[in-house]
């Protein structure tokens, strides 16, 4: 195989502009689903993206979990009908002692690549793009003098050791398809 020189080894990744942007947004997205699922695993195994555990929830908190607290009264508004307080219980959750994960709301926000900047970045809620106080993610993030810290955004063990291996295979078959040619 012939040696490329600079000018022509240029030409070659300039011929191959749409495949490289394919593979770049591919490398992208494989990272971005790498890192959402270690955040997920992590969080259902309850610890923090530094490798800790999250703070145990309290007792009050565990027992309002299970529904066991009394009931609460809610005002509710029929169609064609009287309209006023009436009562409801509250339901009981699948995993009561797990902190975070009860309504699952914390688990469906994404991890997002942006493939022009090249940076794979925590998506946060839509009430927290809007709003840089009230959402329920960044109080237990941020913590509070009632509400523990339990710091859930941040990459995850493992996630920059498979990104760094995805990047390196990227860079290898870039690599070898220039030169091919």
């Amino acid at each position: 195989m012939a040696k490329l020189t600079l000018p022509e080894f240029r030409a070659r990744l300039t011929k191959m502009g749409g495949e490289l942007e394919e593979m770049q947004t591919t490398f992208h997205r494989e990272a971005a689903n790498l890192a959402h699922r270690k955040r997920m695993e992590g969080m259902r195994a309850g610890m923090d993206y530094k490798g800790g555990s999250f703070a145990p929830l309290k007792e009050a908190t565990i027992k309002r979990k299970r529904g066991e607290h009394s009931t609460i009264k809610v005002y509710r508004s029929r169609k064609g009908g009287p309209s006023g307080l009436a009562t409801r219980r509250a339901k009981a959750s699948a995993t009561p002692d797990s902190p975070l994960i009860d309504t699952g709301a914390m688990l469906r926000t994404r991890v997002e690549a942006d493939a022009k900047e090249g940076r794979v970045i925590m998506a946060r809620s839509r009430s927290e793009r809007i709003s840089k106080a009230g959402s329920i993610g960044r109080i237990h993030h941020d913590g509070t003098k009632d509400i523990p810290k339990r710091e859930h955004w941040g990459f995850y063990p493992g996630v920059r050791d498979g990104v760094n291996k995805r990047y390196r295979r990227l860079v290898s078959d870039v690599m070898r398809k220039a030169t091919r040619g």
